[in-house]
């Protein structure tokens, strides 16, 4: 037990070996998994053998080898993964989990102070918004992009006060993986507690001092949608929009208006 069985009882060597790997023909699912994994394009060379490839031992123990080698790799990408996708990351300084080159000497000495000027807070709710953020993501450029030894490619884009972060495996589609906001939660909120006050909504009597009009992509037959953001003279936000029924909802100082903004374009706007 344990060494690679083929399913017709004869080992594909030579040229005959790849398209049987590739298509499964010959290899029972477990095996051909582990084949592949030990064969990555990105990590060996070996297709490049053609005719003259010889496939490895079969043996029970060294295919036990390999399994156990391929787990500590795979457990090293899982790693890699969560920690890009966690607010620790600091593109100046990824750590010990990736390449060497990815951080130089200078890098490391300003990375510190970089990562604690801006914190970041996670979007988990912008999961929902995967139509929006691929749209943003095609007219944005990279600010990290970088790449490890297996192909897969780590992309880290700032839109506004948004950063989102995406994964890409070898002959994959780029995904988002995080999203994550310089801004925090609630921001009118935490000022009016920063200044001993209680958090309330705009009063009657403030001013309106500029409004800003925005359109968005949206879900849906609608492809674009419109909405007005009223700032008063209080550091207050309404925001005004029209639903597909028609009715208009008011919405004061809304959570995470910024980074709403941020995937939006500004249209007009007029200060009053």
């Amino acid at each position: 037990g344990g060494s690679v069985q083929a399913k017709d009882g004869q080992l594909a060597i030579g040229s005959s070996f790849w398209p049987s790997l590739e298509s499964g023909a010959a290899f029972s699912p477990e095996d051909a998994n582990l084949l592949k994994d030990v064969f990555h394009p990105c990590l060996s060379d070996r297709r490049q053998e053609a005719e003259h490839f010889t496939p490895p031992p079969t043996s029970a123990s060294y295919m036990q080898k390999l399994r156990q080698l391929v787990k500590g790799e795979q457990l090293v990408r899982r790693q890699r993964k969560e920690h890009f996708c966690s607010a620790y990351f600091n593109m100046n300084d990824a750590g010990l989990l990736f390449p060497s080159s990815w951080t130089s000497s200078f890098e490391i000495e300003h990375s510190a102070d970089a990562a604690a000027a801006l914190p970041l807070h996670a979007r988990t709710d912008f999961a929902a918004e995967a139509g929006l953020l691929r749209e943003a993501l095609r007219f944005a450029a990279p600010v990290f992009d970088k790449c490890t030894e297996d192909g897969m490619r780590f992309r880290i884009y700032k839109i506004g006060s948004l950063q989102v972060r995406t994964l890409q495996e070898h002959a994959a589609e780029e995904a988002v993986a995080a999203v994550f906001s310089t801004r925090a939660p609630q921001t009118v909120a935490v000022a009016a507690a920063s200044r001993g006050q209680a958090s309330r909504g705009a009063k009657e009597s403030e001013k309106i001092v500029k409004a800003t009009e925005y359109v968005e992509r949206a879900e849906g037959s609608a492809r674009f949608k419109s909405y007005v953001v009223l700032e008063t003279e209080e550091g207050h936000f309404i925001v005004v929009e029209k639903a597909a029924v028609g009715v208009v909802p008011w919405a004061e100082n809304p959570a995470g208006l910024d980074d709403r903004n941020s995937l939006a374009k500004v249209i007009r706007s007029k200060d009053c």
